[in-house]
């Protein structure tokens, strides 16, 4: 390759400007969790929270689970 010529927008920079990849202090970490240890009764309440939490979904999931009951009650009421 030969230079490059002036005035293209191109710019040489030199090996000790150019950031190392995925070097500390780019970017933050996000925190994390600390789990408890495998078989303790910490471990045996966070797992049962977490599949309850899979099982009942979240908040969202209730209220149109109760939002369509009260309009199936509701149009019940209306056609009978």
């Amino acid at each position: 390759m030969g230079p490059i010529p002036v005035g293209t927008g191109y710019r040489y920079r030199s090996p000790s400007t150019v950031g190392l990849m995925g070097s500390k202090g780019s970017k933050p970490r996000k925190p994390q969790q600390h789990l408890p240890k495998v078989g303790s009764p910490a471990n045996q309440e966070w797992e049962h929270r977490t599949e309850k939490r899979e099982v009942f979904g979240s908040w969202p999931v209730w209220i149109v689970l109760g939002l369509f009951v009260v309009l199936l009650l509701g149009w019940l009421v209306v056609t009978l």
